[in-house]
């Protein structure tokens, strides 16, 4: 939309287009630019109006002065000088310096940005499986890495990728779970010692409390079949005692049924 100016002021600043325009994409019209800072009515372009309102701030000219100028308001003068001040953005991407509509990367560097990413969520994803494999949950990595726990949900989840430093967190966690000896395990492993213990031994639950240092009630819960848990400090002390047994202040004996 083009608008005709209808007032001038009298005053002639001392300017004249430059010799080598280097706005040509733009296709100006620059003998009507020069005619407009002169104040001499012309019709102009709204990409020539901007134009001729950069040179006449430039030469020191108000918003108002400017606007009667071109042929516009102030108001539309004052947002484009705005619009000027505010930075082109540009790809974030190093190197690159496409301009781009706001904020962030090209359209190029932001697929090659979401590849690298899902591969390395699939990177991190293996890596937690083989975790949780050998013993360790989500809580347990988290804490380890340290990051917090939604990370690693909203990784299993495909919600957000994970970033560089927590994926560098995550894959430095390693080897075996610390296990807390107030912490639930599986009872097997101690069931099965503690049958054991019991068929070569004949051991009362009593006994079998004294020998493997723990209470009655923990000997009755691994006697019952039913039961599939038991703390990793019980389970750490029945492992660690041998078959047979020897009761506290007696000898070895491997086979005291009669006794017992």
């Amino acid at each position: 939309m083009t608008i005709h100016a209808t007032h001038r002021p009298t005053t002639t600043p001392a300017w004249a287009p430059p010799a080598e325009p280097t706005d040509n994409a733009l296709d100006l019209d620059w003998v009507a630019i020069e005619r407009a800072i002169h104040g001499q009515p012309v019709t102009l372009t709204e990409d020539e109006q901007r134009t001729a309102a950069r040179v006449l701030h430039g030469l020191g000219h108000t918003d108002p002065d400017a606007a009667a100028r071109v042929g516009t308001t102030a108001k539309r003068i004052a947002a484009w000088r705005k619009q000027d001040a505010t930075p082109v953005p540009v790809c974030a991407a190093e190197g690159c310096g496409q301009t781009i509509p706001t904020r962030g990367m090209c359209t190029a560097h932001q697929e090659q940005a979401e590849q690298a990413a899902l591969a390395r969520d699939n990177q991190v994803k293996t890596h937690i499986a083989g975790l949780l494999a050998a013993g360790w949950n989500h809580k347990k990595i988290a804490a380890a890495a340290p990051c917090d726990t939604s990370v690693i949900r909203h990784l299993n989840r495909g919600t957000r990728h994970v970033t560089e430093q927590a994926a560098t967190r995550l894959l430095a966690v390693t080897g075996a779970p610390t296990v807390s000896p107030f912490e639930n395990v599986d009872s097997g492993p101690a069931k099965a010692r503690i049958a054991a213990i019991a068929a070569a031994t004949g051991l009362s639950v009593a006994q079998l409390a004294s020998a493997c240092g723990i209470s009655e009630s923990t000997v009755r819960l691994l006697l019952d079949p039913a039961n599939r848990l038991v703390t990793a400090g019980a389970s750490a002390k029945v492992l660690a005692t041998p078959v047979p047994v020897a009761l506290p202040g007696a000898a070895a004996c491997s086979g005291l049924a009669a006794a017992a």
